[in-house]
């Protein structure tokens, strides 16, 4: 069955106050991938092999996705993620290139997803040889489980791409503008959520994170990497989201409007 919309809004980085980041090299603090702001990022020294490895402190915690957002790779640059239980031994859990990176309105991300895993250690390393920045950048890692209800999003899904750019003319004809970046805006609504899920997982994390906290999205989780381009994100709420009831012991969600950072 395809995988339905995957919401990762958890991230034990953030989470867990025993955890504890290391890095190859960082002349920018790798602490920054910890923080909701893209632009206050993780920046290394090299572009060969860098990498940062993340100890959660604990086994008990089951982690399903690993995101890699914000980040300067270039298309021959790529993201492995490995795991293991002593800082010593660790195992793959595969590689996949920048260019299968989606652009998620105005941010790159980079995305793993696989069966639940408990491991105290995740390392994550970054290769760009060719980086003609001289270093790698990465504004946000996340590493944690995710909501995924039953059933897909509903067919009226849309996006659209937004732009807060001012112009004015002048009487005598001339434009001023006042540029700023476009970023996109998704609508979609969760059908025929279980009671547990509707209550107990969706109302419980949009209440918890209200619009105030950035989190991943990802529509499509299995779909190609043209439509992830379009519908992978990394982003807020506009509002809460609501639930309603439209039978018994059925729910759906109210539209839903989240906005890419």
């Amino acid at each position: 069955m395809p995988a339905a919309a995957r919401f990762m809004w958890r991230n034990l980085i953030n989470e867990i106050s025993s955890v504890a980041m290391t890095a190859t090299s960082s002349p920018v603090p790798v602490a920054n991938i910890a923080h909701h702001a893209l632009g206050k990022a993780w920046r290394t020294g090299g572009i060969t092999s860098e990498s940062v490895t993340i100890n959660l402190g604990t086994t008990t915690e089951a982690v399903k996705s690993v995101i890699v957002a914000g980040h300067n790779l270039t298309t021959k640059g790529t993201v492995e993620v490995l795991h293991s239980t002593d800082n010593v031994a660790f195992t793959s859990l595969g590689v996949r290139t920048a260019s299968w990176a989606t652009t998620g309105g105005n941010v790159k991300i980079v995305s793993f997803f696989f069966a639940s895993l408990s491991k105290q250690y995740w390392r994550i390393v970054l290769k760009d040889s060719t980086n003609p920045d001289n270093f790698i950048k990465v504004g946000r890692i996340f590493v944690g489980d995710y909501f995924e209800p039953a059933a897909q999003i509903m067919r009226n899904w849309s996006v659209e791409v937004v732009s807060d750019t001012e112009i004015e003319k002048s009487i005598g004809g001339q434009k001023w503008r006042n540029v700023r970046d476009c970023f996109a805006r998704i609508s979609f609504r969760l059908p025929h959520l279980s009671k547990s899920q509707a209550i107990e997982d969706f109302f419980n994390f949009a209440r918890r994170i209200g619009s105030k906290d950035s989190i991943f999205v990802s529509l499509f989780p299995q779909g190609s990497d043209s439509l992830r381009g379009f519908t992978d994100f990394y982003g807020k709420f506009i509002a809460a989201p609501g639930i309603s009831s439209p039978a018994i012991s059925v729910y759906d969600t109210n539209e839903i409007t989240f906005e890419a950072d």
